[in-house]
């Protein structure tokens, strides 16, 4: 891949009206694959800053222009064009300074033809009830729809020729996180760092098609006999007792736990979003523990 890409900013540190600091951005970039063919165009114009209550906020608003993919080339499939689209990413934090802050992040995007689009929003809450505790926690939650997503390559034998066609879905999936993060700070040489993160992401397929020729944005309906929705879960945790026992020498025990499950086939009810259902689902399935004991010595040669 080839890139070339521009960032130009504006920054005014001093306050004025109901602000302390705020920048001003254009951004953009263009990508090329070693064939010369542009698989990226992207404009962008961004703010952020900071209030005078110390909140911050971010507000990126960016055009993605027509070009082509070639993803799915090393999956045995074919360029196929970019439509062009925007994206919008906004973000709200309040005083940080606080013994409770809050964030709030939602994201869309949409093609021009409406046919693709993506909602997503997390938000988290960052407490710190004493000096040495951090508590964050905080779910994220996306719902995308993909017009033309990749499923596979079908070559048909006709009269002793090969014809291939590439076929793709309409793709309808939703996904959600529930990261919780805890850091306390017994003495300066022990702490103790904990990390969980319950996962969830269904999709369904529907209106499977082909491409009529590479290069394009054109379909017919193609009547594919397999089932390529999918149900997927998982939960990924660790929990880390730190004890620096003296000066460069470290002393770490680990707890590790990975959980996760694919389902093979994916019935009606599976494709039922239902979230605190399957996020609780996650912890009960089958997975790994890991212990470990690592230490680091600081021989001073």
């Amino acid at each position: 891949m080839m890139r070339w890409f521009h960032d130009l900013m504006f920054k005014k540190e001093q306050p004025f009206s109901i602000s302390r600091e705020v920048t001003l951005g254009f951004f953009g970039w263009r990508e090329w694959n070693y064939d010369g063919v542009s698989i990226g165009r992207y404009s962008e114009i961004w703010i952020d800053g900071k209030l005078k209550n110390y909140w911050d906020y971010d507000l990126w608003i960016g055009r993605n222009l027509e070009s082509f993919n070639d993803a799915d080339v090393r999956r045995g499939g074919t360029l196929i064009k970019n439509p062009a689209g925007w994206w919008i990413f906004t973000q709200i934090r309040t005083d940080s300074r606080k013994m409770v802050q809050l964030e709030l992040n939602p994201i869309f995007a949409w093609d021009d033809d409406n046919k693709s689009s993506e909602k997503e929003v997390s938000l988290r809450l960052n407490i710190r009830p004493a000096s040495n505790i951090e508590l964050s926690i905080g779910p994220m939650y996306r719902y995308r729809v993909d017009d033309a997503q990749w499923v596979e390559r079908v070559e048909e034998n006709i009269d002793g020729h090969i014809k291939k066609h590439y076929v793709y879905g309409e793709l309808t999936s939703q996904t959600l996180d529930f990261t919780t993060r805890a850091n306390i700070s017994f003495t300066p040489t022990l702490s103790l760092q904990f990390y969980v993160q319950p996962f969830i992401t269904i999709g369904d397929y529907a209106n499977f098609k082909a491409l009529v020729e590479p290069r394009s944005y054109q379909f017919k309906p193609y009547p594919l006999k397999k089932n390529p929705d999918f149900h997927m879960r998982s939960l990924r945790g660790n929990t880390v007792l730190r004890w620096e026992f003296r000066p460069g020498s470290t002393l770490f025990l680990v707890w590790s736990q990975s959980r996760a499950i694919a389902l093979e086939y994916v019935g009606a009810e599976d494709l039922e979003f239902r979230p605190f259902h399957r996020l609780r689902s996650s912890f009960t399935d089958e997975g790994k523990n890991i212990f470990l004991i690592k230490c680091r010595y600081w021989f001073g040669i």
